[in-house]
């Protein structure tokens, strides 16, 4: 009995070393299943209708609808009258198309930037308005990579949360602000009439 204890010792490891590497490939599998349903799911404007924001008393002359705290200023800023740009919007990169307004944030000179607080003031200062809040969470990086030109039509903010903002002026079009605090920076769009109707006719 003794001589056959040896060769039940390897078929047992043999055995076990096999489930082991079953079990990490059913982890990989699962790791790799769950990435792929979360590229799936991205369609730009399914789950969104910028219609259904609320309706806040704001006009054009208080365009671009943001405040900033006391010794933060807009460095620069571009406006393109029509762009296609990704918005964080409901845990996923969302298209959008329209007028686009663009700038980096930053502090006074004799001040240091503070990403808590700036993140702070302008959370409170979206609530305050009114803003409905379309996105509190980290977007993952991959699903940014899967999308074309992504590099020139978004604004990437790797290991922070995205907080994104959206409401209708006074004149009824649909507003929407981002805020990322990857190179800290504000992006407004009035999506363009062409995307609501488009929008309404195929959701309605």
């Amino acid at each position: 009995m003794i001589k056959f204890y040896p060769v039940c010792l390897v078929v047992l490891l043999t055995v076990l070393c096999g489930c082991d590497r079953q079990k990490k490939v059913e982890q990989i599998t699962t790791v790799d299943t769950s990435a792929n349903k979360a590229l799936k799911q991205l369609t730009h404007k399914e789950g969104f209708d910028p219609e259904s924001l609320n309706k806040l008393p704001l006009t054009q002359k208080d365009f671009p609808y943001f405040m900033l705290p006391e010794d933060y200023k807009v460095t620069s800023f571009k406006v393109v009258e029509y762009q296609k740009y990704y918005f964080a919007i409901h845990d996923k990169p969302t298209l959008l198309e329209g007028e686009l307004y663009k700038t980096p944030i930053a502090v006074e000179p004799s001040k240091q930037f503070s990403e808590s607080y700036f993140e702070k003031k302008f959370n409170n200062s979206m609530i305050a308005m009114g803003a409905e809040l379309l996105n509190e969470s980290e977007i993952p990086y991959q699903l940014y990579e899967q999308l074309p030109d992504y590099e020139n039509q978004s604004s990437l903010n790797i290991g922070k949360k995205t907080y994104t903002y959206g409401f209708r002026n006074a004149d009824g079009h649909p507003i929407i602000i981002q805020m990322t605090l990857n190179s800290p920076t504000v992006v407004v769009m009035e999506i363009s009439p062409d995307e609501t109707v488009m929008k309404r006719v195929r959701f309605d």
